[in-house]
């Protein structure tokens, strides 16, 4: 009652079982990405939203009906910050940004981590940590501007997570 459960065996409640070494690969991942902070921002949404869409997927349960919801908001938010990022990336022509890089990175965080809110919380704390660098390096206000609106968004889904954990005594 109140885990994250899904259809295929994946349990992502209390303890992220499925991949055992979710924070080595993310922190391995992390350490691979290009200098560009746009290269680490596109990599984690990336990542994010293959977790956030694979939890959509293969949610089931009591909480099914809002969790189902809730992460197919969450999935489609990410790929649309993910393609805002690297138009911007390429449109103020950071030479370092490199989204077949960037993609790569995603998957490889993507494959080494577990399914479970308790992961999408260490993600989006990532992906906080490479949106406060962004910001810092941005020339232009409105790169900044892009890099603020996704700060944002990402507080309101670590927000909305905290608050489904907490519901469900997890």
């Amino acid at each position: 009652a109140g885990r994250l459960v899904f259809a295929h065996g994946r349990a992502g409640g209390r303890a992220n079982v499925a991949r055992p070494h979710a924070s080595v690969g993310l922190a391995k991942a992390q350490k691979q990405l290009s200098i560009s902070p746009m290269n680490s921002i596109a990599a984690i949404l990336r990542a994010l939203n293959l977790l956030y869409h694979e939890a959509h997927h293969y949610v089931s349960g009591a909480s099914f009906a809002g969790d189902h919801k809730m992460l197919g908001g969450f999935y489609e938010e990410v790929i649309e910050d993910f393609d805002d990022i690297c138009e911007e990336a390429l449109s103020i022509k950071d030479e370092d940004f490199n989204e077949r890089e960037a993609n790569k990175n995603g998957f490889k965080i993507y494959s080494e981590s577990a399914i479970g809110f308790r992961t999408f919380l260490n993600v989006e704390s990532k992906l906080q940590d490479a949106l406060e660098a962004g910001n810092k390096s941005a020339k232009k206000i409105g790169t900044q501007n892009l890099i603020q609106g996704i700060a944002t968004k990402s507080s309101k889904r670590i927000y909305k997570i905290q608050q489904r954990l907490k519901s469900s005594g997890v």
